[in-house]
């Protein structure tokens, strides 16, 4: 099984559309907040926890990256691309992933 490991107090967020720069945002509580109060399930509940309570990165297996690429089309546009540009070697994956998703 993969894992992936991101760390969300130093999440690099994209500061414009142009895309050519990225800035690190501690997105802790407002992602585990997003997740915790518009996510369903108990999954969706132990990843924001996951979230929230951690220091560092956050080790997260396929579904837990699946989970959060789904609810990641609730969010900003900017958080998307910045989730692509964390996973730029499964770049490919995601892209397809969200096309399916808003097809």
């Amino acid at each position: 099984m993969n894992k992936t490991q991101i760390d969300f107090t130093k999440f690099r967020l994209y500061t414009g559309i142009s895309r050519k720069e990225t800035r690190p945002f501690d997105v802790r509580e407002e992602l585990a907040n997003s997740l915790y109060l518009a996510g369903r399930g108990i999954r969706m509940h132990d990843l924001a926890m996951r979230i929230f309570h951690s220091d560092g990165p956050v080790e997260l297996d396929e579904a837990d990256v699946q989970l959060l690429r789904e609810f990641a089309l609730t969010l900003s546009p900017a958080f998307i691309d910045s989730l692509e540009l964390r996973h730029r070697d499964r770049g490919r994956k995601i892209i397809s992933y969200l096309k399916i998703i808003t097809l």
